[in-house]
């Protein structure tokens, strides 16, 4: 729009009003009132709408010069129609899209009504929006309002109503029957569909209590253990039996009395487990009289007869083996004694004591022992001690195994025997009462073991056995018979002579104690077998 020139300014334009249509000459149009319309600033009118945009809405304001037409939602409880809001009537409702509805069957309402409300619906009934009330379905509760809710977990419906489950029992949502209701492991369904447990002696398996089976016992539902070691029981069992006194189970699953075998040492005689007495041990299920070479206690007590003892048999302990005062025919075992002989010649019988100090074990110390022995002439070990810990040998055979066991030094002691015929007595008697000898013998077999120092003692005795119906004459040095001396006859002088000789020659080197000190190297040598069998 343009104002009139004057002469001191020229036009000016501003935007068209509303209302008004302006195409850029200087004449501004009006819009036809109730036609069209237009805003502020435009070119052309624009023609009024017929309808609001949607149905279902009302009009506010109708179409002016200025304004198209302006809409709204229709309000809660009317229906709008061609734009205008019509207010709902009765038996109807506002479906809240603009529309008025009928209610549905046995439901009615009051005009401008949201919603309809029930009338009445026959009980286990529910009102649907379309078909009015309907038979509650399954797994649904139906109200006296008829509204249907769904049954929960471990509830079921029956009759339009949600029953519980027994306490037992298990069930998924909108379960629909009793025979949904599972009974929970452990629990059977009875007719009555209660969940009884399982008693004892059965066991709840796949849904059904079955007998528990033998060598287990079930004290009820889900339980089922393996029955105690020496225990046993049969099929459909709550408890386990004990074995008869003295017998056990040595099956992984004992399941009759049967099964329980008597101990080691005890026999079944009528049911019962009775024990081998002394002097016999079990064999077979028989006691039978016990093995020579052992001695049997009773029972199961069985031992073999140790170094120095025999049995021939039936022995309830072994008896100690004859140590043979002169000449051993036969050595001593574990099933025969000694057996035993008078000498025919004078015997001689020299034994040698050691005292030693060292650091060596018992096991190195009793090879030292042993091998000391062996170099000595038709010598033969009597014993060992370490402390006062002492293990005897028997006619030459010695406990190795005990002897190894002992305490490590520094004490120990050793005993060692030589016979031989007094008559060859200054050969062998020669090594025997020889310092240098002995010291050398012990140098060299303490050497092929341990560099460890060796010191110690030794000291010799010795007697001498004389022939049947003869004695020695210690004066003399010989054996004679008493008859000759009376007779007047001259005792062996010779044999007095040179057992005078040896005993001044033992006197002379063992006058005292002669000390053996020495610090020798090592050398390992095959340990030797065991001598504590026989």
């Amino acid at each position: 729009m343009l104002s009139n020139c004057t002469a001191t300014q020229s036009a000016l334009c501003w935007p068209c009003d509303a209302g008004f249509a302006c195409d850029g000459s200087d004449n501004a149009v009006r819009c036809v009132e109730g036609k069209e319309w237009s805003a502020r600033g435009a070119h052309q009118c624009t023609a009024c709408s017929q309808h609001c945009p949607s149905a279902g809405m009302m009009r506010v304001l109708s179409c002016s010069a200025t304004s198209d037409r302006v809409c709204a939602a229709c309000p809660a409880g009317y229906g709008c129609v061609d734009d205008e809001a019509v207010l709902c009537g009765m038996n109807t409702y506002s479906d809240g899209n603009g529309s008025c509805v009928a209610c549905p069957v046995n439901t009615s309402s009051l005009a401008g009504a949201t919603k309809c409300t029930v009338s009445s619906c026959a009980p286990n009934e529910f009102l649907t929006a379309d078909r009015g009330c309907q038979a509650c379905p399954d797994g649904f509760e139906c109200s006296a309002q008829g509204v249907a809710r769904p049954c929960r977990e471990n509830w079921y419906s029956s009759g339009g109503k949600c029953i519980e489950c027994d306490p037992h029992a298990q069930s998924a949502e909108r379960s629909s029957s009793a025979d949904q209701c599972v009974c929970v492991p452990g629990y059977v369904k009875t007719p009555s569909n209660k969940c009884s447990p399982c008693q004892s002696g059965t066991v709840w398996r796949n849904g059904a209590c079955v007998l528990c089976d033998a060598g287990h016992y079930c004290v009820g539902r889900t339980h089922r253990d393996v029955c105690p070691i020496d225990t046993y029981s049969t099929r459909g069992s709550a408890q386990c039996t004990d074995c008869r006194p003295f017998s056990g189970c040595a099956k992984p699953l004992c399941v009759e009395a049967s099964n329980c075998s008597c101990d080691p040492g005890y026999i079944d005689y009528r049911g019962s487990c009775l024990r081998c007495a002394a002097g016999t041990f079990k064999e077979n299920n028989t006691c039978v009289q016990c093995a020579p070479g052992s001695e049997c206690l009773g029972g199961a007590d069985v031992r073999p007869c140790e170094l120095g003892t025999f049995s021939n048999g039936s022995a309830s302990k072994c008896n100690f083996c004859t140590d043979c005062k002169e000449v051993t025919v036969a050595r001593c075992n574990q099933t025969h004694d000694s057996v035993c002989a008078r000498t025919s010649v004078p015997l001689a019988v020299v034994t040698i004591l050691y005292d030693f100090q060292t650091e060596v074990d018992g096991e190195i110390f009793t090879m030292f022992a042993m091998i000391l022995a062996s170099t000595l002439p038709k010598a033969r070990l009597l014993h060992i001690c370490s402390g006062s810990v002492c293990l005897e040998c028997f006619q030459g055979v010695c406990p190795v195994q005990r002897m190894k066991k002992l305490l490590y030094g520094p004490q120990y002691k050793m005993g060692v025997e030589a016979r031989f015929n007094a008559n060859k007595m200054q050969q062998n008697m020669e090594g025997l009462t020889q310092t240098n000898f002995l010291y050398t013998t012990a140098q060299n077999t303490m050497r092929k073991l341990t560099n460890l120092p060796l010191s110690g003692s030794s000291r010799v005795e010795f007697e001498v056995l004389c022939p049947e119906d003869m004695v020695w004459d210690p004066r003399m040095g010989v054996c004679y018979r008493p008859s000759d001396a009376s007779q007047g006859g001259s005792p062996r002088t010779w044999l007095g002579l040179l057992l005078g000789i040896a005993i001044l020659a033992g006197v002379g080197v063992y006058g005292g104690r002669h000390k053996i000190r020495n610090r020798l190297g090592w050398v390992r040598v095959q340990e030797e077998p065991d001598a504590s069998s026989h």
